[in-house]
Parts: structure tokens; C-alpha cells; sequence
């Protein structure tokens, strides 16, 4: 049975659609010194309850991998291009440059490119792209559950399906969908994942210590349900971020421009909006 967590900001691995393709090539991913020998060509069909890949959601560097792109490059025009020694130097010196959405390492030349606007993927072996920003509250995980307590509990056919009933729920922030017994799980506040033995997908709606430099307006507000709220009753509006500690709401409009910024919380208008890409 595939254990699945969706989540749709940061894609795993690659441009790969099957759970357990995404996590063989993840777990070879952690380890730094491997990643220029990652072929995409050759992927072991092991289910990720068998990884072993230890407690890696206390390591600090593992979101940050979790959201590669693999033998994956990027059309987008660099703004500055250097010799890094290693993938983890070409994610930090991006994190520098507030306009740096995203990067491509070079794995073979260890060549570092870093890059400002919407990611434009294609297929480049050897080389490796990833998103400045990535968050385990906004990464796809497979072969995980969420333990936080559910808010609601239904049945439905199809994880899209419970996608769509935790975008009619202004409380669920994520959900986890059960394959084997098809039942759907609205969860409310930030995803704390867990190893699963079902067949479980989670995915998140909301996106934590995560900002968005889009045009838009800003306005006190009382929390973050009041703040999505308003900007799904304004039609120009296609996501919102709110800061809990100053209480703003920030409607904003167009493509998500993410960046990294402690107590923001972005929500796209809809959960089933897609994904809240780099």
C-alpha cells in the first residue's frame, strides 16, 4: 500500500509523480557528497516505510533537500553565477538576495546559478534546482501523517476531493487522506508530520514563516480566518498572508513572490488553487 503526503508548495524530487519514486530519489538527496551521482533514469521501487533516513525532520537542512528538483534545471536568466563548493553554499548565498526566488547547482562543474522569477523547469542531468524558501510545512512528504488532531473526518474517493472540502473550511489549514480506507482528515494549524503505516497523503493549505513581496493592500485584522476570509470576498485577490503578533492582513494579488519571514502565515485564496510555487 503507498503511503502519500501532498503538499502543494514545494515539490520533492524531480519531475517524478510516484510516491515511491520521489523518496528513493529524497533519501539519496541527504547526503550532500551523493546528489552528482543522482540518476533519475534509475529509481529503486522501495516503499518509504522501509527508508531509513532517520529523525530527519529535526535536521535543519533537510527541508531545504526535500524540495530539490533532481537532474532538473531552470530557463530562468541567472543575476549571478559562481563556484560553490557544494549544493548546501549555493542554497545559502541565494538566501542572501531577497529578489534570489531560486537556484541550479551544477553538480559536475560546481557551478552555482542564482535566479529571480518563476521557476522555468527542464530536463538538465547533473544539474539540481531548488527553491530559496522551503519550510517542512510546505513540502510534499510521502509515506507521512499528520499528528495533529483532526477538526473534521469524512469519506471521500479521491485526495483531490479532500483537498477541495479543506478549502471550503476557513479552519483547516491541511489535510491527510487515507488511501486504503479513503477517508479524508481536516487538520487546523501548523502540519507536524509522523511516519505512517496506511496509505496516507498529507498536504498543506497554508504556509508558515512564509511572506509574499506581491503587490496588495494591508489592514488590521483580528486573525488569519478574518484575513482569508476577506480576501476570498475580493475579486482581485489571490492570496493573503498574515502576521499574528502585529495582526495585519495583506491581500495580495498575482503569483505569490515568497520569502522567508517569521510569524507570516500565506494562504492562497482557495486550497484548491494549486500550488504555491517558488
Amino acid at each position: 500500500m503507498k503511503l502519500v503526503v501532498f503538499t502543494p508548495a514545494c515539490l520533492l524530487v524531480g519531475l517524478l509523480g510516484q510516491p515511491e519514486e520521489t523518496a528513493a530519489l529524497r533519501s539519496k538527496a541527504l547526503a550532500p557528497e551523493k546528489i552528482s551521482r543522482v540518476d533519475c533514469s534509475v529509481v529503486a521501487e522501495q516503499p518509504v516505510s522501509q527508508l531509513q533516513v532517520g529523525d530527519e525532520w529535526s535536521d535543519p537542512h533537510f527541508t531545504s533537500r526535500a524540495c530539490l528538483y533532481i537532474d532538473v534545471g531552470s530557463e530562468t536568466p541567472h543575476f549571478k553565477e559562481e563556484t560553490r563548493a557544494d549544493l548546501e553554499s549555493c542554497r545559502l548565498w541565494c538566501n542572501q538576495y531577497r529578489h534570489c526566488s531560486h537556484f541550479t547547482y551544477g553538480a559536475r562543474e560546481q557551478r552555482c546559478y542564482l535566479k529571480s522569477g518563476a521557476m522555468k523547469r527542464r530536463g538538465a542531468r547533473g544539474d539540481i534546482t531548488g527553491p530559496r524558501i522551503c519550510d517542512i510545512s510546505t513540502v510534499t512528504l510521502y509515506g507521512v501523517e499528520s499528528t495533529v488532531p483532526s477538526i473534521e473526518e469524512t469519506q471521500t474517493t479521491a485526495a483531490s476531493q479532500c483537498r477541495e472540502k479543506c478549502a471550503k473550511n476557513a479552519k483547516c489549514s491541511h489535510y491527510t487522506w487515507n488511501s486504503g480506507n479513503r477517508r479524508c482528515y481536516l487538520k487546523s494549524g501548523r502540519m507536524s508530520p509522523r511516519r505512517s503505516q496506511g496509505g496516507e497523503t498529507s498536504s498543506p493549505c497554508e504556509w508558515y514563516d512564509v511572506g509574499s513581496e506581491s503587490e496588495g493592500v494591508s489592514f488590521h485584522c483580528a486573525d488569519k480566518t478574518e484575513c482569508l476570509i476577506q480576501c476570498q470576498g475580493t475579486n482581485w485577490c489571490t492570496h493573503a498572508t498574515y502576521n499574528a503578533p502585529e495582526q495585519m492582513c495583506h491581500l495580495k494579488k498575482g503569483t505569490p513572490k515568497n520569502r522567508a519571514y517569521k510569524d507570516d502565515v500565506t494562504m492562497m485564496k482557495t486550497c484548491a488553487q494549486g500550488q504555491f510555487n517558488a
